[in-house]
């Protein structure tokens, strides 16, 4: 059993240049922490380059980390698991087994030999 993001075509045509808010946290030395990120999506390699970018009130952009993803479409799913010897026996939409549908955010793939 494993889960894969479900591509999002708006997600992979967003501005390699525009930063989005991920989210802000509270740390008890440093105050309240943003993370942004930036991304730019490779459609030879299915890759979605995305860059994290930690700033807190005193310090922009204090760490910075890269994170490619791999994106594989609904219909690349199958044929990737049985590549690797397993069979797809099931997949869902999310962890509460809901059905996976255009509105998913993620594939949860239930797998066996």
């Amino acid at each position: 059993m494993f889960d894969a993001f479900l591509p999002n075509i708006a997600m992979l045509n967003t501005d390699p240049n525009k930063r989005e808010l991920i989210g802000t946290v509270i740390h008890d030395g440093l105050g309240a922490i943003t993370v942004e990120e930036t991304a730019r999506y490779d459609p030879l390699t299915q890759i979605r380059h995305v860059d994290w970018y930690w700033s807190s009130k005193t310090e922009k952009d204090f760490w910075q980390a890269a994170l490619p993803m791999r994106n594989v479409f609904p219909q690349e799913m199958p044929l990737l698991v049985a590549s690797g010897g397993l069979r797809l026996i099931e997949r869902f939409g999310d962890f509460d087994r809901s059905q996976l549908t255009a509105e998913s955010m993620r594939q949860i793939c239930v797998c066996g030999l």
